[in-house]
């Protein structure tokens, strides 16, 4: 039985509001990503699995061990301790540099590249983007102006076909969910396709489930753009519920 790492990985949010003044970005994608990690001798055993060449021992950390993104998170924190959420941000194996100049930017990606050599780590060219105003980084894309969602995310809702049952259902709002921050009123919106997904609910496709689930796609169709949180004003919490749903907006 593994004793599970509770070393946490970044909420999207909390690396995005980072990015409130950045003007320049370079994206990093490291090269073998978890097999970066080397297995401590006496573990490796652990990991073994037999083939028909014979009983086989991983040497380096794999894909698909429970603890391998908390382990791989802390090794990249640590290993810009110094720069992290001041210059760059880390989510695994994606590296995002920012910066208000290009001026800066140019000694922010030397300090990252120094980071990386000096710990034998690779980077990935063909996936790798340098000196950009617009970024896509953990399924959304940056710019100075703010977030917006990414053009394949947005087409593929586009093209979503009506669901057929309380599965795809399901499959639809978790895609959608991903977005509903560029929603106004997304739980409301899409109450009439929750309701669906509880237990015990009978299957009914009428009106009201067909209305919401081309609502949520016209919605995201619009493509808005969020600016980004400025840490340096004021915040007023505003909330709301009814019988439906309930909701929080900071303006």
């Amino acid at each position: 039985m593994t004793i599970k790492d509770c070393y946490t990985l970044p909420r999207q949010n909390e690396l995005i509001e980072k990015l409130c003044h950045a003007k320049i970005f370079t994206k990093l994608d490291l090269r073998n990503g978890y097999n970066n990690i080397c297995i401590k001798e006496g573990n490796k055993w652990k990991a073994a699995f037999r083939t028909k060449y014979g009983h086989l021992e991983h040497t380096v950390m794999q894909f698909g061990l429970s603890n391998a993104p908390a382990v791989f998170q802390r090794f990249m924190n640590n290993i810009f301790r110094d720069l992290l959420y001041i210059t760059v941000i880390v989510y695994l194996d994606n590296i995002l540099i920012f910066s208000n100049s290009r001026e800066e930017h140019v000694q922010h990606l030397t300090e990252v590249l120094s980071c990386l050599q000096k710990h034998n780590l690779f980077c990935n060219p063909s996936k790798c983007v340098f000196f950009v105003t617009e970024a896509t980084y953990i399924g959304l894309v940056v710019s100075p102006e703010g977030i917006s969602m990414e053009q394949e995310k947005v087409k593929a809702i586009q093209e979503w076909p009506e669901p057929k049952n309380v599965k795809q259902v399901q499959s639809f709002l978790g895609f959608a969910n991903f977005h509903c921050r560029f929603v106004h009123d997304f739980s409301c919106l899409a109450r009439p396709l929750t309701s669906l997904t509880q237990k015990d609910q009978p299957w009914v496709w009428e009106a009201a489930q067909r209305e919401a689930f081309h609502q949520i796609q016209i919605a995201i169709s619009q493509e808005p753009v969020l600016a980004h949180p400025d840490e340096s004003k004021p915040y007023t919490l505003e909330t709301d519920a009814s019988g439906a749903a309930m909701g929080a907006v900071l303006p």
